[in-house]
């Protein structure tokens, strides 16, 4: 407060009044903090990075301030990640790494660096710490690494078998999968046909280090051959060889003759003996042979007809009149014997006929007879013979 005196004054006088006490109050003090807040404090702040706080005092009366701050400084909170647990195939490396952004780190396994690479398999651990002003942070991660076998599948070289064979694509560790081309899961299959074959390995349900191989099998039956030992044909006929299978796709052919076809057809080869042999090459070799006699079967027409014989003696020499014929077609033979006067005495169309001298029941006389023969031969032609018989008694 403070002390003062009214004073009154006009023309011609001044007029000096009671003193007079005043109180001034002057208003609180203004606060403002650099966070917005108004209260004397304290303040609670939570800053996630270093950060400058500030406070100001304001007197409206007196146009007094005051200010003052502080500054926080806050170390990063490390959060590192190793990421997934990881499987690899073996011989691999796995580089393992938290980030490269802290102040220092420390593995499971003793090391200090940012980055460390690991071909075991185990569960690695890794702290890492951020340091300032003699404060340090620290925070940890672990990974799990797990290497698996790598797979190797040879199943061969493309094969040529007569029998069925067993596919392996076995791998030494439980822990595989297969699939062959068949849709067999298992380690082995047997190869029963003919193709491709493939199989797929993988280990468990990764999917990963796994190999693949390929093989053909030609899987071919020995050939199975039914040639006949000796064959007899006639010049003028054919024959057919035959070394065919049940798949002649699968197999070649060779002939002794030159012929590479599964069949061997011998037509009309001059008469001689002839060797044949042939080979059915599939996985192996079978062989064959057989011998073809060729013979000369052309057909003469040969016929002898007597000149006399004695049917009335009966001493059963010559006693019946009949002719000697090969290779006549019995169906077109026509025999007539006839006197000297033209009439005819006997008839036949059989060309085994026996006749024994009698007309009309009667021996004929003693004496010279005609005869007339027409028949068809093996060349289909038709002949005639014209001849005397002599009947003695």
């Amino acid at each position: 407060f403070r002390w003062y005196q009214e004073v009154y004054s006009g023309q011609g006088f001044d007029h000096w009044g009671l003193d007079i006490v005043q109180i001034l109050c002057p208003t609180f003090p203004y606060i403002e903090w650099s966070t917005g807040d108004t209260i004397e404090g304290p303040i609670i702040v939570n800053p996630t990075q270093t950060t400058t706080y500030s406070v100001g005092i304001y007197d409206t009366v007196h146009d007094y301030q005051a200010i003052d701050s502080i500054t926080i400084n806050v170390i990063p909170y490390p959060e590192p990640d190793l990421g997934l647990d990881t499987v690899t195939c073996e011989g691999m490396i796995v580089s393992l790494s938290p980030s490269d952004n802290f102040d220092s780190y420390y593995w499971s396994t003793e090391e200090t660096t940012s980055t460390i690479n690991v071909t075991d398999n185990g569960t690695y651990y890794v702290t890492v710490s951020n340091t300032m002003s003699n404060i340090t942070c620290s925070a940890s991660d672990s990974i799990n690494v797990f290497f698996v076998p790598n797979a190797y599948v040879e199943l061969g070289d493309d094969v040529c078998v007569t029998h069925p064979i067993l596919l392996d694509a076995t791998q030494p560790d439980s822990g595989f999968t297969y699939l062959w081309s068949n849709g067999m899961t298992t380690p082995t299959i047997m190869a029963n046909n003919y193709g491709n074959y493939w199989v797929s390995v993988t280990y468990d349900d990764y999917d990963i280090c796994g190999d693949v191989d390929t093989i053909n099998v030609k899987l071919i039956p020995t050939a199975s051959l039914n040639l006949p030992i000796d064959t007899t044909i006639c010049h003028n006929e054919s024959l057919i060889l035959s070394a065919s299978q049940s798949n002649n796709n699968w197999y070649q052919f060779h002939w002794s003759n030159g012929i590479n076809k599964p069949v061997l057809f011998i037509d009309y080869y001059p008469p001689g003996i002839y060797d044949f042999e042939v080979q059915v090459i599939g996985c192996d070799t079978t062989y064959g042979r057989t011998t073809v006699y060729v013979e000369d079967c052309s057909v003469i027409t040969q016929i002898f007809i007597p000149n006399a014989f004695s049917p009335y003696n009966t001493d059963d020499i010559n006693d019946y009149f009949h002719i000697y014929a090969e290779n006549i077609d019995i169906d077109d033979f026509y025999f007539s014997i006839y006197n000297r006067w033209g009439q005819l005495l006997f008839h036949t169309t059989d060309p085994r006929f026996r006749w024994d001298g009698k007309y009309n029941g009667d021996y004929l006389p003693q004496g010279i007879y005609t005869y007339k023969l027409i028949y068809r031969n093996a060349e289909n032609n038709y002949k005639e013979l014209n001849g005397s018989i002599f009947i003695l008694h």
